[in-house]
């Protein structure tokens, strides 16, 4: 099954102003790129109001004899950067406009494009209504891996393009053609659909002997809630162990950290640790970071403490060397020809007594293990 990962939208404009036969004052529309589910949506729309003088209603279909507009030129290209992957499925062109894919999916200046053109004039099916985005087409996101910015190609990119040209016909003879849009000086960027989050840093690393430092930084940030540090000593089994508030949105570079001072070291294996970020938005959606991990090694382990030894009695067996997560501790006492005398399982890590009084003189052998630490020591019993 292939995974769509989480998009945010970011909506600009690109202004478009235009002549008309009976006015010269332009007038101002917008085209803006929007997400519904996994489709990519391209709009229209008129903040309006109309110039004085200008007789013409919102653009609309060739209907009831009335005079009529049609999307004569209709050129983009959609652009990503080339380190992120994406499908793009058929268009649909639901507003009946034609709008066709121009090739395939092409590389230029470290980034791909797919270019979009109309199949010819195509009157508009429905009017425009003002500060309403008139769609013109969509098309689906099949499959994405990576993250980046999907934008409408600015000016420059490709020869004479993107173009909008909308013109205006008689409707009976269809004759006239009057050209009444032109697109003038666009902005860089037109729209964007980008995912929420760019991280250009995430690392860990050792401090105090005992903590880890969770540090990273963000490129861009868009509609971003909180960072959710989560843990592992396995990769595999996970535990959240903070939460850092995000700045939200961001185009410059912003820098977090995270301090994990709760570290419990164990002295029976390598104390390795493993940390990522799982990056929430607003609308709860999320993705997670890569995995970084930081090697304590193993605790240098002290020497068991035992007394009194010799002993007529009592032992006392200092089991704070152990730690308390490693399991039970099984403590053996052996005669000097291997025989087991003594056996006990015990959960203590404090101080433990083993009573001795039963056997007879000698020197014996203890063994104390938990897990794979095991220690070795030779204990004397006198009358």
């Amino acid at each position: 099954m292939k995974t769509i990962l989480s998009i945010i939208i970011i909506i600009t404009s690109l202004n478009f102003a235009y002549s008309v036969n009976i006015s010269t004052t332009p007038e101002i529309f917008n085209v803006s790129v929007g997400k519904v589910n996994n489709d990519l949506f391209v709009y229209m729309s008129y903040d309006g109001p109309y110039p004085a003088g200008q007789v013409q209603g919102l653009p609309r279909g060739k209907s009831g004899g009335t005079d009529y507009e049609a999307l004569v030129d209709f050129t983009i290209a959609l652009r990503w950067p080339s380190a992120l992957t994406i499908t793009l499925g058929s268009v649909n062109n639901t507003a009946g406009l034609g709008i066709l894919k121009s090739g395939g999916i092409l590389s230029k200046d470290g980034y791909k494009y797919q270019k979009f053109v109309i199949g010819g004039a195509a009157f508009f099916q429905s009017d425009f209504i003002q500060n309403i985005d008139f769609e013109v087409f969509k098309i689906p996101i099949t499959s994405q891996t990576g993250s980046g910015i999907i934008e409408i190609a600015p000016q420059g990119f490709l020869p004479n393009m993107p173009n909008l040209q909308i013109d205006y016909f008689n409707a009976t003879s269809g004759a006239g053609g009057v050209p009444e849009i032109y697109q003038y000086d666009p902005p860089d960027i037109i729209a964007s659909v980008t995912l929420p989050v760019q991280l250009t840093q995430f690392n860990v690393e050792k401090i105090n002997g005992n903590s880890v430092k969770i540090f990273w930084a963000t490129e861009f940030e868009i509609n971003n809630n909180y960072y959710n540090i989560e843990c592992s000593q396995d990769s595999r089994s996970w535990e959240s162990i903070g939460q850092v508030a995000a700045r939200g949105n961001s185009k410059s570079e912003v820098s977090y950290e995270f301090v994990d001072d709760n570290i419990i070291l164990s002295r029976n294996k390598d104390n390795i640790f493993y940390y990522r970020l799982k990056i929430v938005d607003l609308d709860g959606q999320y993705k997670y970071s890569e995995i970084r991990d930081v090697n304590f090694g193993r605790i240098k382990t002290p020497d068991l403490m035992i007394h009194p030894n010799p002993t007529n009695d009592i032992i006392n067996l200092d089991l704070t060397v152990f730690d308390k997560n490693d399991g039970p501790i099984e403590i053996n006492v052996y005669d000097m020809n291997g025989k087991q005398v003594l056996n006990r399982i015990t959960g203590s890590k404090g101080l433990e007594s083993v009573d001795l009084r039963t056997l007879p003189a000698n020197t014996y052998n203890i063994s104390i293990k938990q897990g794979e630490l095991i220690y070795n020591e030779k204990v004397v019993k006198v009358q």
